[in-house]
């Protein structure tokens, strides 16, 4: 999984410097979330790993081409848990200062 080792590190992407690259990112999972829906069942908000806010987003495939598509997941989750993560994760890149570009991991815990 991108992300979880010194050989395959997520970047950084701040949205101000980077706002298409954002927007694709978000298209992407949009796209794949759409896929999910089931008629009837009310939908959450729907949460992506990596994160949209990394340069290895969903829609990495239209910047680097040999990226391989479909190396991210998807997931519908309750919208107070998807602010709040995103809130923290938010937090997090400004307290530590990774900056844009900068490289970090995420520990994906069982």
């Amino acid at each position: 999984m991108p992300g979880g080792s010194a050989e395959s590190p997520l970047h950084r992407l701040v949205r101000k410097k980077n706002p298409q690259r954002v927007r694709d990112n978000r298209k992407a999972v949009r796209a794949e979330c759409a896929k999910l829906i089931k008629p009837g069942v009310p939908r959450p908000e729907c949460d992506e790993f990596p994160f949209a806010s990394s340069l290895e987003g969903a829609g990495l495939p239209a910047y680097r081409p040999a990226a391989p598509y479909g190396d991210f997941s998807v997931k519908y989750v309750p919208g107070a848990d998807n602010s709040s993560a995103g809130g923290a994760l938010g937090a997090w890149y400004q307290r530590d200062r990774i900056l844009d570009g900068d490289p970090f991991f995420i520990r994906i815990a069982p």
